[in-house]
């Protein structure tokens, strides 16, 4: 509790928190290192970490720019609701590959250019990256709790673009046209 209120207060970034907080666990012998290194998901840390190195490259290169300008470049005819629902598939299908995280941090560059491009507030073009990378509902591996849900029902990855691909349409058709709504 004491780490949560620290990190929400601001006072303390989450890495170095979280580190003292298992520290503290792992010294009151309410967490054995055999259990800390069990809920360690290295696989999942790796491509968080390296959608970070990825993102500020991205940032740091043309790449963002030339991807939003593309993306506004195709849909610009079609209006900002086709922009809106162009950022928001791109969320959605890369999370088909990626954990949510790498997914926000891969895209924001690009939704911030893309701001820039097509002269929206700031909320407006972040908005369908945040939706986009709550409805991660297409694969059994972008999620912790879909690879959860794949061991517990034995369920497969058809299962879930199945299930999935109504539930994110329906997103999309109430997202989008609620995110204009923030224009009037």
């Amino acid at each position: 509790m004491l780490m949560i209120a620290a990190v929400a207060s601001g006072s303390v970034d989450l890495l170095p928190a979280s580190m003292v907080a298992v520290g503290a666990m792992l010294v009151g012998d309410i967490l054995t290192p055999a259990q800390a290194a069990a809920l360690w998901k290295i696989r999942t840390t790796m491509i968080i970490a390296g959608a970070f190195g990825l993102s500020k490259a991205i940032g740091k290169t043309s790449v963002a720019s030339a991807a939003a300008t593309a993306l506004c470049n195709c849909v610009a005819p079609l209006g900002l609701v086709a922009l809106l629902s162009a950022l928001f598939l791109c969320t959605v299908l890369l999370g088909v590959v990626f954990h949510s995280t790498a997914v926000v941090v891969l895209l924001f560059p690009v939704c911030l250019h893309a701001r820039e491009v097509m002269d929206i507030p700031v909320h407006l073009a972040i908005g369908p990256l945040l939706l986009g990378s709550a409805c991660l509902f297409l694969s059994n591996t972008s999620y912790q709790t879909n690879v959860m849900a794949t061991a517990a029902g034995a369920y497969t990855f058809a299962d879930f673009s199945r299930v999935g691909a109504p539930a994110v349409v329906v997103m999309m058709l109430v997202g989008v046209p609620t995110m204009m709504a923030t224009l009037q």
